[in-house]
Order: C-alpha cells, then structure tokens, then sequence
C-alpha cells in the first residue's frame, strides 16, 4: 500500500503485477487497508484475504501512522506471516534511529510480531546515488532492515 505512481508503475513493467500469488495494491493504505478489512469482515475464516508478506514503503509518513498501519497488520496478514517496512525515522541521528527501532519492535511484539533488524552497510556518500532525489532520505552508512513476523503471541519480544 501507499506507492508512489512512479514506484506502482515501475513494479509493473518489472513484472510483479502478473506473478502468481502477488497482489500490488495501489492507493493510500488507509483506504487499501480500510477496504480489505471491510471485505474480510463479510468472509468467513476460510475465505478471507489474508497475506504472507507486506511491504509498506513509509516514506513521508510519521510515527503515528506508522502505529496505527502496524495496528491493522493481524487483521490482515496469515500467522507466520512476514512485514517489512523503510525504516527510516530519524535518519540523520542513529540514536534516535535506534530508539525507534526499540519502540516499533516493542509494539509490535504487543500486537504478536516477533521483530528483528539485520544491519546492512550501505554507502551513502557518493552523491551521484541522490541526483534527481528532491529530499534526501537517508544519511548512515548501515541501515536497520526490520523482518516482522506474525507469531500471534502478542505481547511477547
């Protein structure tokens, strides 16, 4: 949910609109996610739309929409199900980076994710990579890549 046209439109010419077991939603994800829940509520449990992995690009979005998007993640995603997001609050101060990533872990595990950040080193500096990019949006050399899973046990960590 929420991708940008350009980001929706080159995700298409890569193909992942046509690939079997995928589903692009397009649009804003309160109103994606708003749709998708109103959908299920009218399904019994077998037929519901439910996914084994999401995406949210959370680029231009603020901490209070980022909680209420993982809010509405159980109602629509299978157990043992995978979420990932751009992790990139506070992307200028790894303290507090790192202070957000503490924060999101804790509330998703009360909401039954078992959530962890694998460091990956990205080089930033060469500014060739930001021509064209009107804002920069990320100024470390690693970069904390959340894999959340739905184990159903909320509140666990």
């Amino acid at each position: 949910p929420n991708l940008p046209p350009d980001v929706h439109a080159h995700m298409l010419r890569q193909g992942w609109g046509s690939k079997r077991g995928v589903v692009v939603e397009f649009g804003r994800w309160q109103e994606v996610l708003d749709r998708i829940i109103r959908e299920n509520e009218s399904l019994p449990d077998g037929e519901k739309r439910l996914f084994d992995g999401v995406n949210f690009d959370t680029y231009g979005e603020d901490y209070d929409d980022l909680r209420e998007f993982h809010a509405l993640l159980p109602k629509i995603m299978r157990p043992g199900g995978v979420y990932t997001y751009f992790n990139g609050l506070a992307p200028d101060n790894i303290f507090f980076h790192t202070v957000y990533c503490r924060l999101a872990q804790a509330e998703l595990a009360s909401l039954g994710f078992e959530t962890k950040f694998d460091v990956v080193d990205i080089d930033t500096r060469d500014p060739e990579i930001w021509r064209g990019v009107k804002r920069r949006y990320w100024w470390g050399d690693k970069y904390f890549l959340p894999t959340c899973t739905l184990t159903g046990a909320a509140g666990s960590e």
